[in-house]
C-alpha cells in the first residue's frame, strides 16, 4: 500500500535567552517596579511543591519545553497544533495557572494593567461545547489549584494572594481575579476584561456542534475574545491569546492562524507557533508504533487526530480501496436475485431482526437498499498496545441498487422515470413475508411521508438516518472492513463507488461531480446501525448512537 509523505515538523522554541532566564528566576527589568511579591520562575512554580508540585515524570520533556516558550513574557498569541493524546491541554492549563499567579504578585494589578480599581480581570477557557469546557479544559485547570500548596480553596470571598472560592462556572482569586468557564456557542464573556484565554480543539468549533457540515465559528470567537483583550486598559502589553487543537483541514482557522504566527514569530518575536504528533510529544510512553493498529485501520484519520496532519481539501476516504474487496467473505451471496427483482428463493430467512436502509432519490440519483443483521462480537487485538476489544459484526442479507433511467425496473416509474415508493413498500412486505424479522427501517431523509407512514402501519419503526451528515458512520463502517466485522457478498456498485469517496475538508465523505455513492451509503447505514451497538447480555443488544463530539470524547482527550 502507498503512503503519502507526511513528515511531522520539528519543536521550536521561541527564544532560548528568555527561555533560560525564566528558568532562572530572572524577570524583564522593566516589570521589576510592579510587583508586590517577586514571581518565582516558570521552572520553579511548575515543579516546587509550594506551587503545583508537579514532576519531571508527569512533564514531558518536550512538553516542558513548549511551557516555558508559552509564558515567555514577550509572547501574545499563541497556537498548538498538536495530536490528540499529546498534552496541550495540560500545557495550556499549567500555562493558565502560572498567569493567575504572575497577577497574584503584583501589587496592584488593576491600576498597572490601566483599569479603574476594582475592576474584574478574566483568565477565560472557552470549548467546542458545554461538556468540554467544564470537563475537560476547566476540570485540568482545576486539578492543578487543588493540587498545589500555594492555591487554597475557600468558602467566602478570598482576602490574599493564592485563595481561590469556588462558583458554578467560575473561580474568584483575590484582587478580583476571576477564571472563567465558557461554552464557545455562548459568548458568555462579551464585555468581560479578558487578560488572557485558551481555546480548547480551536479548529472544531461549529455552529451546530453535532454537525460536521456546519459553519465555522472560530474566526469569530477568537477575533471577539482578541478585541475584548485589545481594547481594555493597557492589557495590550500583558494579554496572552492561547489556542489550541487537532487540525482539521489545511485551510481551517487552527491551520490558517498556525501560518500567520509561524511567519509574525521570525518578524517580531511576539507569539508561538507549534505543530507536533504525539509521538513528538512523548516519544518514549507514546512512540509512533504503538499506533500500529489506529494506522491500519484508519490511516488518514489517525495521521489527522494523533499525527497533527491535516487533511487536504479533498482526500480519498479508502486509503486502499481494494480493501473492500480483497475482504469479501467467501461464499457469501446477495439475498436479493438482480436478475429477478425479488429475493432469492434459495437463501433461507433466519431469526435477527433487519435493519434495512433506504438512500433514497426521487430522480436522477441512484437508491441503495441495503438490509443487515446483528451477526455477535468479534475479538479484536491491537499488540502493540496489548489491548483487546469485543466489537459487533454485521451481517449483510441483501443488497439492491435502483437506477431511475432503467425504467424497466420494477422500483421506477417507466412512465416518470422516478423512484417507485409503492413498490418499494411492497418489497418490505415482502421480506416479511419471506420469514424475516424487522427492528427498524432507516432513510437518509424523510423523502415521502407516504412511505414512512405505510411502513408504520405495518409496525416497522422507522428512522432517519444520515449518513452526509458527518463522517461518523462511513468511518466506523471503513474501519469494521478492516477488521472483517461485516459479513457480506461482494457488490460491483459498492465496489466503484468506493474507489471515488472523497474525505471533505475532514468534515464528511462524499462523492465527486458527477458522480455517485448512493449504493455505498445504503451498505453502511445498514451496516451503522448494527456496529454502533452496544451487547445488553445473551442474545440481546441495544442500539447506541453517538453524535460526532460524543465520538470525539471516545477517541480521547489530552
Amino acid at each position: 500500500m502507498v503512503r503519502p509523505k507526511r513528515q511531522s515538523e520539528p519543536i521550536p522554541i521561541t527564544n532560548t535567552l528568555v527561555v533560560d532566564s525564566l528558568v532562572d528566576g530572572l524577570l524583564p527589568a522593566q516589570l521589576g517596579s510592579i510587583w508586590h511579591t517577586k514571581p518565582v520562575s516558570v521552572n520553579h512554580f511548575i515543579f516546587s511543591p509550594r506551587y503545583l508540585g508537579l514532576t519531571k515524570d508527569i512533564v514531558r520533556p518536550n512538553v516542558e519545553k513548549a511551557i516555558y516558550s508559552m509564558c515567555d513574557p514577550k509572547i501574545r498569541e499563541i497556537m498548538l497544533i498538536w495530536g490528540r493524546g499529546s498534552g496541550k491541554t495540560f500545557a495550556s492549563s499549567i500555562v493558565q495557572a502560572h498567569g493567575i499567579y504572575n497577577i497574584s504578585c503584583m501589587a496592584d494589578p488593576q491600576r498597572t494593567l490601566g483599569l479603574a480599581p476594582g475592576t474584574p480581570i478574566y483568565f477565560v477557557n472557552t470549548a467546542r461545547n458545554a461538556r468540554q469546557a467544564k470537563d475537560v479544559l476547566f476540570a485540568d485547570f482545576v486539578a492543578k489549584l487543588e493540587h498545589s500548596q500555594y492555591f487554597q480553596e475557600v468558602e467566602f470571598e478570598p482576602t490574599k494572594p493564592g485563595e481561590y472560592q469556588r462558583l458554578a462556572q467560575e473561580i474568584r482569586f483575590f484582587k478580583n481575579i476571576h477564571a472563567l468557564c465558557a461554552n464557545s456557542a455562548g459568548h458568555s464573556w462579551l464585555g468581560f476584561h479578558i487578560l488572557q484565554f485558551i481555546c480548547d480543539e480551536l479548529c472544531f468549533y461549529r455552529v451546530d456542534d453535532d454537525d460536521e457540515s456546519s459553519e465555522s465559528t472560530a474566526h469569530e470567537i477568537w477575533d471577539s475574545l482578541i478585541h475584548s483583550c485589545l481594547t481594555h486598559g493597557n492589557f495590550i502589553d500583558f494579554y496572552k491569546a492561547i489556542g489550541i487543537s487537532s487540525p482539521r483541514f489545511e485551510d481551517d482557522f487552527g491551520m490558517t492562524k498556525l501560518r500567520e504566527l509561524k511567519n509574525r514569530q521570525k518578524s517580531h518575536g511576539d507569539c508561538f507557533a507549534m505543530k507536533a504528533a504525539t509521538w513528538d510529544m512523548d516519544p518514549v510512553k507514546h512512540p509512533k508504533s504503538s499506533y500500529t493498529f489506529q494506522l491500519a485501520r484508519n490511516y488518514n484519520r489517525t495521521m489527522r487526530d494523533v499525527g497533527a496532519v491535516p487533511m487536504e481539501s479533498s482526500d480519498s476516504f479508502f486509503e486502499d480501496p481494494e480493501i473492500y474487496k480483497n475482504n469479501v467473505t467467501e461464499g457469501k451471496i446477495n439475498g436479493y436475485d438482480v436478475s429477478k427483482e425479488c429475493l432469492r428463493e434459495d437463501v433461507k430467512a433466519h431469526d435477527t431482526p433487519l435493519h434495512i436502509h433506504f438512500d433514497l432519490s426521487l430522480k436522477k440519483d441512484y437508491c441503495g437498499v441495503y438490509g443487515s443483521h446483528y451477526a455477535g462480537m468479534k475479538r479484536i487485538s491491537d499488540e502493540a498496545n496489548n489491548k483487546t476489544y469485543e466489537l459487533p459484526v454485521a451481517e449483510v442479507d441483501f443488497g439492491i441498487t435502483i437506477k431511475p433511467k432503467e425504467r424497466s425496473s420494477r422500483f421506477v416509474r417507466s412512465t416518470t422515470g422516478e423512484v417507485n415508493y409503492a413498490e418499494l413498500v411492497q418489497f418490505v412486505r415482502e421480506v416479511l413475508q419471506k420469514g424475516y424479522k424487522i427492528d427498524t427501517v432507516s432513510f437518509d431523509r424523510f423523502q415521502s411521508a407516504f412511505i414512512k407512514q405505510q411502513l408504520e402501519d405495518m409496525d416497522i419503526e422507522v428512522t432517519e438516518l444520515s449518513v452526509d451528515k458527518d463522517d461518523v458512520p462511513a468511518t466506523l463502517c471503513k474501519e469494521a472492513i478492516a477488521d472483517r466485522r461485516i459479513v457480506y457478498f461482494y457488490d460491483e456498485e459498492v465496489d466503484r463507488q468506493i474507489h471515488k469517496l472523497q474525505w471533505v475538508k475532514g468534515k464528511k465523505v462524499d462523492h465527486p461531480k458527477h458522480g455517485f455513492k448512493d449504493t455505498w451509503d445504503g451498505f453502511c447505514g445498514s451496516a451503522y446501525r448494527i456496529l454502533n451497538a452496544e451487547e445488553e447480555g445473551e442474545g440481546a443488544f441495544e442500539f447506541v448512537t453517538f453524535t460526532g463530539s460524543e465520538l470525539d470524547s471516545l477517541i480521547g482527550e489530552d
